[in-house]
């Protein structure tokens, strides 16, 4: 009779019939990938990297790099506030200068959403740099001076900038639901963390904080999209291929 078998992987458990099925690789389970002493082919070895010579030649190409014919540009007029409610934009100037071909603001550019949840321009901000209008123009610089002309007159409202205070019952909404995402902490559970108390020799408590990090990227964000018989290229700086086609679709 096959002996069945327990085992535990990211927080799941999973019955295997016959421990040498799971070595075999059947079920979607391995629980000894190799032996010990085995000699691996890519594991603990140093494996050059296929675009490294590109990148520190200067010959990589990145979205900043793409031009194509009759390429235009955008700009993002961004919010100098951390909340605030915006009373209205003026873009009358801006739509004069000889250049600008479009300008999109919360009045005209619909419900567009840039994820899920959240739309691309509304009648309020929620941080230091969110967006308050797009100009497209035949240049950068004609859309970065189109910027200087739009006129917006914010309401300031109050907002907390530490996470232990916006927590509290009466700190100023980010949301109309509260301070934190879709209204409820995220919960990832793994093992049982009171039996890991209840085990410790020593329990130290203490509230750690650091610095704030970001990934140290070569490419600078930016996007690229051309149109042509009937399909749409884009070439964007992303960490994930297929989730920006899938949101973008």
């Amino acid at each position: 009779m096959a002996a069945t078998k327990q085992i535990i992987i990211e927080g799941k458990t999973f019955t295997v019939e016959d421990e040498s099925a799971a070595l075999q690789g059947q079920n979607g389970l391995m629980l000894e990938p190799w032996g010990k002493n085995e000699t691996l082919k890519h594991v603990g070895k140093r494996i050059p990297k296929k675009v490294a010579w590109d990148k520190v030649t200067g010959q990589a190409k990145f979205a900043y790099d793409i031009q194509v014919s009759g390429m235009l540009h955008a700009r993002v007029l961004r919010s100098p506030h951390a909340n605030a409610k915006i009373l209205d934009i003026d873009i009358s100037a801006a739509e004069r200068l000889p250049g600008v071909r479009a300008i999109l603001t919360y009045k005209n550019a619909g419900k567009q959403r840039w994820d899920r949840q959240r739309a691309v321009f509304k009648d309020y901000v929620r941080l230091v740099g969110d967006e308050v209008a797009a100009v497209v123009a035949d240049t950068e610089l004609i859309a970065g001076d189109a910027l200087q002309l739009i006129k917006v007159k914010y309401e300031a409202l109050p907002h907390v900038i530490d996470l232990e205070e916006a927590l509290r019952p009466d700190a100023p909404k980010v949301q109309p639901y509260g301070n934190i995402w879709q209204g409820k902490p995220s919960i990832y559970e793994r093992g049982d963390i009171q039996k890991g108390f209840n085990e410790a020799e020593v329990v130290i408590e203490h509230t750690y904080t650091n610095s704030e990090q970001h990934h140290a990227c070569l490419e600078m964000h930016g996007c690229v999209a051309n149109w042509a018989n009937d399909q749409l290229t884009v070439w964007d700086s992303t960490q994930g291929v297929h989730l920006a086609r899938d949101l973008l679709a």
